[in-house]
């Protein structure tokens, strides 16, 4: 005689703590970026089946992060550079831009958005240092935005609300 099969389906989300003790400023930016991708979207897919009952765990240390961030309490150096002025980088603000701000998987990331790609290609192609002697103002803040932009989950790409802001 068959028996039925239980099968338990468990989201395990989990961040480390980004926080420094010391400073108070967060080291890496995954929780920002991923709470702009990954975490909502899987909640809102799950939403589509309601007979398909599953468990979705938020660790401690990821809550207090999203918290920190939904109130304008965290700065991480990739939000910090974000939000500056891209005509006042300096030299090392650049180098740093190249090296981590095409972090991520480029083929859900980054091909999808011709711009972003475009800057990838040449990063990849040219290289950094090319970039450095090339890149102008208009560059940078194409990869600032762009690598913000990327982050945010497909799901909403074609949102009528989000695509009349």
């Amino acid at each position: 005689m068959p028996y039925p099969l239980y099968v338990a389906f468990i989201w395990h989300q989990h961040q480390p703590l980004y926080k420094s003790s010391a400073s108070g400023e967060y080291r890496l930016p995954w929780v920002r970026l991923h709470g702009t991708k990954d975490y909502l979207d899987l909640i809102l897919v799950l939403d589509r089946y309601p007979k398909l009952h599953q468990t979705v765990n938020l660790v401690p240390s990821l809550i207090l992060q999203l918290e920190d961030y939904i109130a304008g309490k965290a700065i991480d150096p990739y939000l910090s550079l974000a939000l500056s002025d891209e005509t006042t980088l300096n030299l090392g603000q650049k180098h740093f831009i190249l090296d981590h701000f095409f972090d991520g998987y480029h083929r859900t990331l980054i091909d999808p958005h011709p711009r972003y790609a475009q800057l990838y290609q040449q990063r990849q192609e040219k290289g950094p240092a090319w970039c450095l002697e090339n890149w102008t103002s208009q560059e940078y803040g194409d990869l600032l935005a762009w690598h913000n932009l990327a982050w945010i989950d497909p799901i909403f790409w074609d949102d009528p609300q989000i695509a009349a802001w």
